[in-house]
């Protein structure tokens, strides 16, 4: 009678490490794809940082963009306008440090966008794996 009992305890004993075991694994998978996941994040927020695209010149309603060397060794592959915080679209570009590109405003459907004194200038940036960098800081017109 006692040697049922021994075999039965040893078989609960086994089950529970199997079970054990199985929650660890499943914890496992779902820990890891989190952390998979943010570092995606933030390689792709590293990128942005270290991006540092400016107005370099505003004339006559063209404005002139320069990329200045930066940590960043991603490709841009479009530059976003925006002025006094509205979009007015994107510029296909391949921009490498200390490149730089015009943009000539205009409004779709609309015509061209005439730059007035007092005007706030933005640039943002759509990098080769598709990341969307916040704008750049703020160039008023003179």
């Amino acid at each position: 009678m006692n040697s049922k009992k021994a075999q039965a305890q040893i078989i609960t004993t086994i089950l529970i490490i199997l079970l054990v075991l199985a929650a660890v694994v499943i914890v496992w998978q779902v820990v890891n794809k989190s952390i998979k996941q943010s570092s995606d994040q933030i390689e792709i927020a590293m990128d942005c940082v270290g991006l540092d695209i400016t107005v370099s010149n505003v004339d006559v309603d063209v404005i002139t963009v320069l990329r200045s060397p930066g940590n960043s060794n991603a490709e841009v592959k479009e530059v976003v306008l925006f002025i006094n915080g509205v979009n007015l679209g994107t510029k296909e570009v391949v921009l490498g440090e200390l490149d730089t590109t015009t943009l000539e405003p205009s409004i779709d459907g609309i015509g061209a966008y005439s730059l007035a004194s007092e005007d706030k200038i933005k640039i943002g940036a759509i990098l080769s794996n598709d990341a969307a960098c916040s704008p750049s800081t703020e160039y008023t017109v003179a």
